[in-house]
């Protein structure tokens, strides 16, 4: 006896897009079983990171109230680690810090000392906020942070 099986439908859509696909089972030329599955395209979520701003900068701020820290304000689109690192204008690395990986609005705090707990010196610092599991543009920001003691 002679089986034969075939599918046809699309095989591509768009964001929403109901892909259905069409079974057919036919034994010596009679149609056996038909069945059809269909399911709903969901386009991925690229990850992305905005920079929101450096307060205070420069730091630590003249004003007493406020402690003797540099925040980092970022926003990202989905929940992700992230981690700042913290480099002299020459490169050098001189801090990374853990920072809060929740979806939305965060801020990560930098107490103006390197990875040895020792404060830095007057300078403008770079930085890189970065998700460590994504390597692509849109899930990392640069930028400057000015340090006047």
């Amino acid at each position: 006896a002679l089986r034969s099986f075939s599918l046809w439908g699309r095989g591509f859509g768009e964001d929403g897009t109901v892909l259905t696909v069409n079974g057919r089972l036919t034994q010596s030329g009679v149609l056996v079983d038909q069945r059809t599955a269909s399911v709903t395209v969901k386009k991925p979520i690229e990850p992305a990171v905005w920079l929101k701003g450096v307060y205070p900068n420069p730091a630590p701020s003249d004003n007493p109230a406020f402690p003797p820290n540099a925040y980092v304000y970022y926003e990202t689109n989905i929940a992700m680690p992230m981690t700042l690192d913290i480099f002299t204008v020459a490169g050098e690395k001189v801090r990374s810090l853990e920072a809060p990986g929740a979806r939305g609005a965060q801020q990560v705090t930098w107490d103006l000392k390197n990875d040895w707990g020792q404060p830095v010196a007057s300078a403008v610092y770079a930085f890189r906020l970065w998700s460590r599991l994504l390597v692509i543009p849109t899930s990392e920001v640069f930028g400057f942070i000015a340090v006047l003691r």
